[in-house]
């Protein structure tokens, strides 16, 4: 069964595709290295909890990171004023 998207949403994604088929051929990433440093990882003592493959991916990742953490401090004070008042911070590792 094929659902047509609702007409708000049918042109969301040509912006994407349109960058997918624009990079065809061009990705700088090597799926065989990839597999290799995949391989390596699951007989690893110890693995990370998430791995971007890639400098695109680092990149993009790392910027996304970047403007989650400045949200979060830039809306902290009002965040931590959501805890009952006058109660020494939790005790329990984060």
């Amino acid at each position: 069964m094929i659902v047509e998207p609702s007409p708000a949403y049918r042109e969301a994604p040509t912006p994407v595709r349109a960058d997918l088929a624009g990079a065809d051929g061009l990705r700088e990433g090597d799926p065989a290295r990839a597999a290799a440093i995949i391989v390596g990882l699951a007989h690893a003592a110890e693995v990370p909890l998430r791995l971007p493959l890639g400098r695109e991916a680092v990149e993009r990742l790392s910027g996304a990171y970047r403007r989650g953490l400045a949200e979060v401090e830039r809306w902290a004070g009002i965040a931590r004023s959501a805890d009952f008042p006058g109660l020494a911070p939790s005790a329990r590792p984060v």
